[in-house]
């Protein structure tokens, strides 16, 4: 399995490329160097065969691709993020700001309207994901560090594994260890009722923190819901995955084979892949 053997390599490799991202009314892919999207797109992103993608990441007023060493963010025009950025190797998106990771020296840059990060941090950062208003990255050797906007700063708890993923959702956060343990925190921490309790390959958050086992299967938790309204039981097993993106109230998933599955709530066709 490549996430799982991604896992089992340990924590100073880079997590492999995002490939499937989504968020509350639309979700997006890469598929051959193109971008398809579904659902309502909130903003007008332009034409994606424009594009020859590696990665992406989307939010609600944008969305920023990696292709041929260039970033390009489009969407929201007033925010900041709408940009080129040369030289980054992974790139993330939050509420009026985005994130990347330089390919040469590894070090965290931010830019747009409500930057987690002022200054660039240097080095050795081999993982990253943005929040509503905060960034998390994971360093080389596996801690993992935190910024936030607008008052909020997630603090890490000490004493933790190494790191091999980190998910940032609305005022939480949570870490993937090389044993396939989701450990979460903050003040909407999703496994505060009901934890995680199988060893998975893969995570990803908004308001949702879904993770998936190393056959494919899913599960999901909402921090604050009543038992079964915020918990998603274990789905059945895709299969072999490539990327999983959790939205809010649904998920979508991307298996080696080239397949979008997707769970959940889709009043706007977020979770229905043409």
């Amino acid at each position: 399995m490549i996430l799982a053997a991604f896992i089992a390599a340990g924590c100073n490799d880079a997590p492999p490329p995002v490939l499937i991202d989504t968020h509350w009314s639309f979700t997006c892919r890469v598929v051959e160097g193109q971008l398809e999207c579904w659902g309502v797109l909130p903003v007008e992103l332009g034409d994606p065969s424009e594009l020859e993608a590696t990665s992406i990441s989307v939010r609600t007023r944008n969305q920023c691709v990696i292709h041929g060493g260039t970033t390009t963010c489009r969407g929201d025009t007033t925010n900041g993020v709408n940009s080129a950025v040369h030289g980054l190797g992974r790139i993330t998106v939050g509420v009026d700001f985005a994130c990347g990771v330089t390919e040469e020296e590894g070090s965290l840059v931010c830019w747009g309207e409500q930057v987690p990060v002022e200054e660039a941090f240097p080095g050795s950062i081999v993982g990253l994901d943005a929040g509503t208003h905060d960034v998390c990255v994971i360093v080389e050797g596996g801690d993992v560090r935190c910024w936030g906007n607008q008052g909020s700063v997630l603090e890490v708890p000490p004493d933790f594994e190494p790191a091999a993923q980190v998910a940032v959702g609305s005022d939480f956060a949570c870490m993937l260890d090389a044993a396939g343990i989701v450990t979460c925190w903050g003040p909407e921490d999703p496994l505060q009722d009901k934890p995680l309790d199988r060893s998975y390959a893969l995570i990803d958050a908004t308001e949702t923190l879904c993770a998936a086992t190393s056959d494919g299967s899913v599960e999901c938790r909402v921090h604050g819901f009543e038992e079964g309204e915020g918990t998603y039981a274990p789905s059945e097993a895709y299969g072999e995955l490539v990327g999983l993106a959790a939205g809010y109230g649904h998920y979508c998933v991307l298996t080696v084979e080239d397949e979008v599955f997707c769970a959940g709530d889709n009043e706007s066709g977020q979770a229905s892949p043409p």
